[in-house]
């Protein structure tokens, strides 16, 4: 999958929840600007990418555990974003004041973070060959194959024209130009 693909399409779709399936009061919870940390989990898994490049420039051997696709694809770091997120949610309960404010705003995070990585273990799993069980298994994705990189392109363009269709039809963004 392209990088873009990984950041847009879990951005849109905790948008379109935001504006659909949550009350107008309950989508105060879940702030516009938070919405960005989404697309961060989006592309997060791709670390290894970034790490792959700087062990060739150190010439130093990468551990087979950070090759790509395998422990940063694997479906148990989103797990462990969630987990994090419970322990806080749970420090939301007998916290007060700015505490209290301080422990949702780091549930908030962990949670889009780790529901933006999640969506990238998925969509790699769908498209293409990773290990989302790594360290248990090193069973191959559920994916049928690999989807050509001119249809991505045309994946992303589609899936950008429909959100900018809804923004403007829901939010009319022409107002702000």
């Amino acid at each position: 999958m392209l990088a873009t693909t990984h950041v847009i399409l879990p951005i849109v779709v905790v948008d379109l929840i935001r504006d659909y399936f949550l009350r107008h009061k309950h989508r105060r919870l879940i702030p516009r600007k938070y919405v960005f940390f989404v697309g961060v989990g989006g592309i997060l898994p791709d670390l290894d990418v970034a790490l792959a490049y700087i062990f060739n420039f150190l010439s130093i051997n990468l551990p087979d555990m950070l090759r790509h696709g395998r422990i940063t694809h694997s479906i148990l770091l989103p797990i462990l974003f969630f987990t994090l997120a419970a322990g806080l949610w749970g420090g939301t309960k007998f916290s007060k004041g700015k505490s209290k404010k301080q422990h949702h705003q780091w549930f908030l995070i962990l949670t889009l973070v780790g529901i933006g990585m999640l969506s990238h273990v998925l969509l790699d799993g769908f498209a293409g060959l990773t290990t989302p069980y790594y360290p248990i298994s090193n069973a191959v994705a559920f994916g049928a194959q690999r989807i050509n990189q001119q249809m991505m392109i045309s994946i992303d363009a589609v899936i950008l024209l429909v959100w900018l269709f809804h923004e403007e039809w829901h939010h009319n963004i022409r107002k702000f130009v």
